[in-house]
């Protein structure tokens, strides 16, 4: 798939971009009951924000993936499950890139899609420790220029 349209986002396309991260949540974090994900939808909505957020927009102008970052901490990195595998993550990934020197995440453990999908875009393992709002295993990941 041919990288569509990034951009940051606009006011109009949060609910768009909180509906993508609720499915991204359901789909990547089948370990965490959904209730989770529906209690901190609020929290959220008023992160977002606060943060530089990129959005990519497919063929028909929809949000199927986005990125939040905030002082170089990636805060969230989702792709719907119908546009993974498509360059979508990479290229959202690659623009924060070109905006930060280093970059630091969080990831759980057990998504073991992620895990490896940052450690091939040269993200490295700097710690282990627990979410506090879900009690699951993270990884604290770090990429540098």
């Amino acid at each position: 798939m041919m990288i569509e349209t990034i951009e940051k986002l606009t006011g109009s396309d949060l609910n768009q971009v909180l509906e993508v991260w609720l499915k991204g949540n359901f789909d990547g974090h089948p370990f965490v009951d959904q209730s989770v994900w529906l209690h901190a939808l609020p929290q959220v909505r008023q992160m977002l924000t606060g943060f530089t957020v990129v959005v990519h927009r497919n063929q028909s102008g929809t949000i199927d993936g986005f990125l939040g970052c905030e002082a170089g901490n990636i805060e969230g990195l989702f792709v719907l499950p119908a546009s993974q595998h498509q360059g979508v993550g990479s290229a959202l990934l690659d623009t924060v890139k070109e905006q930060h020197p280093s970059l630091t995440l969080h990831v759980y453990e057990k998504n073991e899609r992620a895990v490896q999908f940052y450690r091939r875009a040269n993200f490295l393992m700097q710690s282990r420790g627990i979410d506090p709002l879900t009690g699951e295993a993270d990884l604290t990941m770090h990429w540098q220029r």
